[in-house]
């Protein structure tokens, strides 16, 4: 994990060199001569800013409005397809692979769009019938303006939140150029519970030197932000948060 890709290609090409060096060869022709197709890697090493997570696709709320049957199909099969990718050995299926993906994540941007359509529309029915059980014109005004503000402070929750999944459903992991603004680790490696084990170099910058990240990053550290922390101090608290229960964090450090 980089932000560079091509400090991500690089360790993806150590570890084809790791199993390569480790073929035992043959003289058996139907073996392929002992020699092992190598794994598809792309998806085991992601260029992303591991910093920034999407903390409104996770809020309890945006959750249940993500239990959708057509939604909940197309991530699954976007998983089982990344699960298969990683062993294929021919080239055709790996691009079929990754051709259906890619179709997949462009339906769960349309199946998202759709649901939020749909929500608008059931709580807009839903203020106007209110209003009309109201006795009065004054009182019908008042009910409308009070659930108006209701809505419209629900329903930038929830963009925010569609804005979060829909850069889930637009990023390929088998662009290996593309840098992925955010760090998600069930969609990116289907990791739900932490990992076992973080190992990390972070930069070591001075707080007067990021002042264009102040924004970005008080809003995913909230109370923990600080005006004077050097900003490896973010990244050790990230990885931190990243970790399963009793995680190892192993870190390069001047302190």
């Amino acid at each position: 994990m980089d932000i560079q890709p091509i400090a991500t290609t690089i360790a993806k090409l150590r570890f084809f060199i790791s199993p390569v060096i480790e073929q035992e060869s043959n003289d058996e022709q139907s073996t392929n001569y002992g020699i092992r197709p190598l794994p598809n890697l792309e998806t085991k090493f992601v260029a992303a800013n591991t910093l920034i997570g999407l903390k409104e696709l996770n809020e309890s709320e945006f959750q249940l409005f993500l239990e959708n049957e057509d939604i909940q199909q197309l991530r699954q099969e976007i998983t089982e397809l990344r699960s298969k990718h990683f062993g294929v050995n021919t080239r055709q299926t790996k691009l079929d692979y990754m051709k259906r993906e890619k179709e997949c994540r462009e339906q769960l941007a349309e199946a998202l769009a759709a649901k939020h359509a749909k929500w608008c529309e059931q709580h807009q029915n839903r203020i106007e019938q209110m209003v009309a059980d109201m006795p009065s014109e004054r009182s019908q005004q008042q009910l409308r303006e009070r659930l108006q503000r209701e809505y419209t402070i629900n329903e930038a929750k929830l963009a925010a939140g569609l804005a979060e999944a829909n850069r889930i459903a637009h990023w390929d992991a088998y662009d290996q150029n593309a840098v992925a603004d955010f760090f998600e680790p069930e969609w990116m490696f289907g990791v739900k519970d932490g990992f076992d084990i973080a190992i990390g170099n972070p930069p070591y910058i001075r707080h007067e030197r990021i002042r264009h990240l102040r924004f970005a990053l008080q809003r995913q550290f909230e109370d923990f932000f600080t005006n004077t922390a050097d900003i490896s101090v973010y990244f050790y608290k990230r990885a931190a948060e990243l970790l399963c229960n009793r995680g190892f964090l192993t870190g390069l450090t001047q302190f």
